[in-house]
């Protein structure tokens, strides 16, 4: 039988009250997505948000508590996050080549944006109940927008490549951003040249018979 979900801590009402829940987690927040998981521990974060041990377990209950809180708040900036680059008023009116290399760097942007946070959420998020789950369905959604945005500029009958192209682009964002632990032995490789490159492969594979774009991810003539 599967473990029911763990209740989620309540967001506090006063001001103060507030204030002070929002700063115990931006400091889980950053000691999570700067030193990692070993790292993040119910002291550390007091120390880094200047409160009490106790004030933390009074409000999240215990060290899981606190990173499904992170996790939660995490998850609804990327909502926030993918609405604002993928909802069809904000689909730029682009040729389809040029189009598809802009919904492949969006989605690059956003791995971007919220590592290596999203690599070690990802990573640990099967050590408390239910955020596996959250997760899966928020990269569902989020699978969904992009999907949608690729058959805006590459056709509706397209669905099997379409669907080859966003996996394509999902899994090589996703290892790096998750996987990357050494960056200094790949310093050729950064994000910006990995968008770039995942753009390219995509166009190519959607257009292949089409005029090829080139590497700075505009069209040749």
């Amino acid at each position: 039988m599967t473990p029911a979900p763990r209740p989620q801590p309540l967001p506090p009402r006063q001001a103060r009250s507030v204030l002070t829940y929002q700063r115990i987690l931006n400091a889980a927040t950053a000691i999570l997505a700067e030193r990692g998981w070993d790292a993040f521990t119910i002291d550390a974060v007091g120390q880094a948000a200047d409160v009490s041990v106790g004030n933390i377990y009074r409000r999240f209950g215990d060290k899981d508590g606190l990173f499904t809180a992170v996790h939660t708040a995490h998850l609804e900036r990327m909502r926030a996050a993918g609405r604002q680059a993928f909802a069809p008023e904000a689909w730029p009116d682009l040729p389809p080549q040029d189009g598809v290399a802009e919904t492949v760097r969006r989605l690059g942007r956003q791995f971007q944006d919220h590592a290596p946070l999203d690599g070690v959420l990802i990573l640990h998020s099967n050590k408390v109940s239910g955020l596996g789950e959250e997760g899966a369905l928020f990269v569902s959604e989020r699978r969904s927008m992009v999907e949608q945005m690729l058959f805006h500029y590459y056709g509706p009958d397209t669905t099997v490549r379409v669907m080859v192209c966003y996996r394509l682009a999902f899994a090589t964002f996703m290892d790096f951003g998750t996987f990357n632990v050494h960056p200094t032995q790949q310093p050729e490789m950064t994000w910006e040249t990995l968008i770039e490159e995942v753009a390219h492969a995509c166009v190519r594979y959607l257009f292949a018979s089409e005029a090829p774009m080139n590497r700075a991810g505009s069209l040749t003539p």
